[in-house]
């Protein structure tokens, strides 16, 4: 987004979601029943917890692939993505499903699933937002201390079996930036403010952060303000959802600015960082560190860089996957489904048109 493009004015102009994430209400009349269409495999790890449907909700079909969708069961007006879902399933499930009433995803990002003929009707899509946040909070703040106490240091002089004592730093003081202040933002900054660090945010009207506790200085969505705060921040987080206009919103011109010694870390989406650009100021001394949860191409190919940068703590995408991991987004389904049937209004509805 901010980078040196023609399309940077456009993006900024499309922010309205840094000032919090949305708020969208439905409610559907109340149902006598839900036929259940599963998009995933039979017996996925937290399916367990499906048992928690309430009697006149029934599971009719599990399907998993495009071909499966030719046979999908037609009645269906509930469809609960469990699994990873594609563009094409979801497409050819709304073109034979004329019932859907609601559909559910068991994640929090929705990207994988969009396609026109959803983004288009008014059927109602809910998500797991939140289910997740609190353990990538936790991940924001251990990439913070993973470099101000110098943990790869300490690992090296294990390995070596070296005595040296060496001064660390401390969390407590610093400032760190987040970028997408919605569900995960707001978690990673209430965690690092409990831990004494300053926290700086991105949003598109900075007036309504004025009693925001957790925010010590909010900046405007413009590209002095992105380029600011990582001039500002020793710690910057990437908490974006993944969209057409979030796509390498960060990257050259922002690493540019960065603070001597800035570390970024990534909990959002790996395309929302410019990933050619980052390993580039990894290298160069631009930025100090990277501790990274997602990457634009996942898993991380073997031969890309990152995986010899000393400076990168790379996570598998795991930084969210707890004991309660799978069971989480279930849950979510199971509660909305009491909604659903009572006629009651749903929690977690996206803004499909938006992606998030």
């Amino acid at each position: 987004m901010f980078r040196r493009s023609v399309k940077t004015t456009t993006s900024i102009a499309s922010l309205a979601y840094f000032s919090t994430f949305s708020k969208y209400a439905y409610c559907s009349t109340a149902k006598a029943s839900a036929r259940v269409v599963i998009i995933g495999k039979q017996n996925s790890p937290g399916d367990e917890n499906l048992k928690n449907l309430p009697s006149s909700a029934q599971i009719v079909q599990y399907i998993s692939t495009v071909e499966e969708v030719e046979n999908i069961d037609t009645d269906a007006n509930v469809l609960f993505v469990s699994e990873i879902c594609t563009p094409a399933i979801m497409s050819k499930a709304l073109q034979k499903c004329k019932k859907v009433d609601w559909i559910h995803s068991r994640w929090a990002g929705i990207n994988h699933l969009l396609c026109p003929e959803l983004i288009e009707n008014n059927i109602p899509l809910t998500n797991a937002k939140g289910a997740y946040s609190e353990s990538l909070g936790e991940f924001c703040v251990f990439g913070c201390l993973y470099f101000e106490k110098l943990a790869p240091r300490m690992l090296q002089q294990k390995k070596d079996k070296h005595w040296e004592k060496f001064t660390v730093g401390m969390i407590k003081g610093k400032t760190i930036g987040v970028i997408g202040y919605g569900d995960i933002g707001q978690h990673c900054a209430s965690a690092c403010k409990n831990m004494g660090m300053e926290v700086a945010a991105l949003r598109r009207r900075p007036e309504l952060s004025s009693d925001d506790p957790v925010i010590d200085r909010c900046y405007g969505t413009t590209t002095e303000g992105m380029n600011q705060l990582f001039a500002e921040c020793d710690y910057v987080v990437c908490a974006l959802p993944l969209t057409p206009l979030t796509h390498h919103m960060v990257g050259a011109e922002q690493f540019n600015h960065a603070k001597p010694g800035c570390v970024i870390l990534n909990v959002g989406r790996g395309p929302c960082i410019d990933e050619a650009a980052m390993v580039e100021a990894l290298k160069d001394g631009r930025l100090r560190g990277a501790a990274l949860d997602v990457f634009e191409v996942e898993p991380l190919p073997k031969e890309s860089e990152l995986w010899n940068l000393d400076n990168v703590f790379i996570s598998p995408h795991t930084a969210d996957v707890t004991d309660s991991y799978f069971q989480a987004g279930v849950d979510f389904f199971v509660d909305n489904m009491n909604r659903f049937l009572e006629g009651s209004e749903f929690t977690n509805v996206c803004d499909k048109s938006a992606g998030y």
